[in-house]
């Protein structure tokens, strides 16, 4: 570790010390074993092993962190409520950034990262790794070719238990169970909005239904069921979300003229159905493989100013987030004699 003037020099900074923290850790070591990676800790939470093992120093002083070179990188994995103010600790001291999803829970403060990051001609990419998946990548070019006819409709379902994220933590201790510190079923799944948003744009319009579902005592929205028109293209995307059933899954199926294609992100298949046949495209790669090429690519293109996951899609992913939240109070149940 290289310390100047009660300076901390680093390379790599890794905020936060969840499981997303320790898989960029642990992917970032692989690809970077020589480099001074420094965790910045500041929950009370027991520490897992490996922070400290593939890792030059564990501490709580952000502010007293520097970067070694130009390509210094820093990771946000603190919540979610933290990130634009972490973001701009670490921007002021030259650090390029990886933030994780989402960037963040409004846009306060946005416009001075961005005013930081213009001033020293800083990299920021917003973490959404599904986009680096084969799987993904191949639905892109399906849709590219217009081979099935016109797009009617996209369903997109996502469903997983949040109780069950983080063994060695109680779910109720954890920042999905807590919306002082951005839990709830909107923020937790952003993945699919943002996908969306990378196929086909910004919708014109769209409509939420979210709820609690009763599963475990808490305060926040598990259930979420939204519709997003787009009128330009002649189609809508339905979304449900849900972060309290047992059954994981994660897939979208999109209903052309001629046939429907079935995206499955848990199996990393995809299901082309026309004219009665059907077609299996089965990728070897698993989830981690898009967070490694993820990581690849954001190291690849440092110092370019090239990097395309910028900030302006992620901050119209909160603006949907924000109106996916206020829902639809005003729906009556229709009794039928």
């Amino acid at each position: 570790m290289k310390k100047l003037k009660n300076k901390i020099l680093a390379d790599f900074v890794i905020v936060g010390s969840g499981n997303i923290a320790l898989r960029h850790l642990e992917n970032l070591y692989k690809k970077k074993p020589k480099s001074v990676i420094i965790i910045v800790k500041r929950s009370d939470s027991k520490l897992n092993p490996k922070f400290k093992k593939y890792s030059t120093l564990v501490t709580s002083e952000i502010d007293k962190i520097e970067p070694i070179s130009k390509k210094s990188s820093a990771f946000i994995c603190s919540p979610a409520t933290m990130h634009i103010n972490d973001s701009i600790t670490l921007a002021k001291s030259k650090f390029n950034l990886f933030i994780e999803k989402p960037l963040s829970l409004n846009t306060r403060n946005i416009k001075k990262l961005i005013s930081i990051k213009n001033k020293y001609m800083l990299d920021i990419m917003v973490g959404y790794n599904l986009r680096f998946s084969d799987a993904f990548k191949k639905m892109n070019i399906i849709l590219s070719k217009n081979k099935l006819g016109a797009l009617k409709h996209v369903h997109i379902y996502v469903g997983s238990c949040y109780k069950l994220w983080r063994k060695n933590i109680n779910y109720k201790d954890s920042v999905t169970h807590r919306n002082d510190l951005g839990g709830g079923v909107i923020n937790e799944l952003s993945h699919e909005i943002d996908m969306m948003t990378a196929m086909f744009g910004l919708p014109q319009s769209l409509a939420s239904i979210n709820f609690k579902s009763g599963s475990y005592k808490t305060s926040i929205d598990d259930t979420a069921s939204s519709m997003f028109l787009y009128e330009n293209k002649k189609m809508c995307v339905t979304l449900h979300q849900n972060i309290t059933t047992i059954h994981i899954s994660r897939y979208s199926i999109f209903e052309f003229d001629k046939g429907t294609v079935k995206l499955d992100l848990i199996s990393n298949k995809i299901l082309i159905n026309s004219s009665g046949t059907e077609k299996i495209v089965d990728f070897k790669s698993d989830m981690n493989d898009s967070y490694v090429k993820e990581l690849s690519y954001f190291l690849k293109n440092l110092g370019k100013n090239s990097i395309s996951h910028n900030l302006e899609n992620s901050i119209h992913i909160i603006n949907i987030m924000n109106s996916m939240k206020k829902n639809i109070s005003s729906l009556k149940a229709i009794n039928y004699d």
